[in-house]
Parts: structure tokens; C-alpha cells; sequence
């Protein structure tokens, strides 16, 4: 019976520990990244943010935005120069669900967009949030909003400073 029990536990057990184990190994991809983009550029991020599979760090100093995503375990990396960027935005995409108690609003896509001065230079499109990759809501919306408005405040202060010179 003792032998029942601990065979029980484990079972339980040892599933958890492996799913929480395999979700940690992104985050330290994600970690390792963006330290060594630090060191490599000389980046300290005044405002970091490290969620699901990705990773955004804005340092006001080099007016440099990194983003860090994870796809298949291999880390895809946007280093973007703030003093370059126009204007940010977000962009969301929902779509119509029909559930048991009728329609619902489901967010499909949330994207922020830096979009340049050069207007030769393509947008770049930072992915926080898609259906088909998560499932569960993080309050990534909320995320975009934060940082659509810290790349706001970082970039007007520069176009004022270039305006005075």
C-alpha cells in the first residue's frame, strides 16, 4: 500500500515538474539574450519587462529598444534606435466568438508598430500577443499600452532637443 501511494505521487507529480522545468528554458534563453545585447551594445534598461516568450528593455541613455521573442527556440532579436523612430502605435485585431452564452470579443493579434522617419525604412512590427501561439490572455494589452507610451516619451523629448538645436 505505502508503495501504491508514493507510485500515485509521483505520477502526479513528476508531470508538473517536467512542464514547469520546460517553460523555464525560454526565459533563459530570453535572459542570456538580452544580457549579452547589454554587454555587446553597452545597454542599462531604465524599464525591462520579461513575459511568456518574450522579452522588451528600453534604455533612455542609447535611446535603444530591444525586443526579444522566442519562436521554435531560436530567439529572433529587434534592436531598434529610437532616435530614428517617427511614431509607435498599437494595433489590435479582434475577432467574434460564438460561445454558450452567446457572442464574445476574443484580442487575435496584438501588435506594436514603430514606424520611421525614413519612410523608405519598412515598419517594424512587435508582436505581443497572437491567438495562434498563446492561448491565455496576460494582460498583454495593458503591456502595449505601457510601453507604446514609454517609446512616446522617449522619442518627443529627442525631436524637441533636435528642434531647439
Amino acid at each position: 500500500m505505502p508503495l501504491l501511494s508514493v507510485l500515485l505521487v509521483l505520477v502526479t507529480v513528476i508531470p508538473f515538474l517536467i512542464l514547469n522545468y520546460s517553460g523555464k528554458g525560454e526565459a533563459k534563453m530570453l535572459r542570456k539574450k538580452a544580457d549579452s545585447l547589454k554587454k555587446e551594445f553597452n545597454l542599462k534598461f531604465n524599464l525591462e519587462e520579461n513575459w511568456g516568450n518574450s522579452f522588451i528593455g528600453l534604455d533612455t541613455e542609447c535611446n535603444t529598444l530591444v525586443f526579444l521573442k522566442v519562436f521554435d527556440g531560436v530567439v529572433a532579436t529587434e534592436i531598434i534606435d529610437l532616435a530614428a523612430v517617427d511614431k509607435s502605435e498599437i494595433i489590435k485585431k479582434d475577432k467574434v466568438v460564438r460561445n454558450a452564452h452567446g457572442k464574445e470579443v476574443v484580442l487575435e493579434k496584438l501588435d506594436l508598430r514603430i514606424a520611421f522617419f525614413d519612410t523608405g525604412k519598412p515598419d517594424k512590427l512587435l508582436n505581443f500577443y497572437d491567438l495562434e501561439d498563446v492561448y491565455l490572455e496576460d494582460y498583454e494589452l495593458r503591456r502595449a499600452e505601457k510601453w507604446n507610451a514609454a517609446i512616446a516619451n522617449t522619442i518627443v523629448p529627442s525631436l524637441h532637443r533636435e528642434q531647439v538645436a
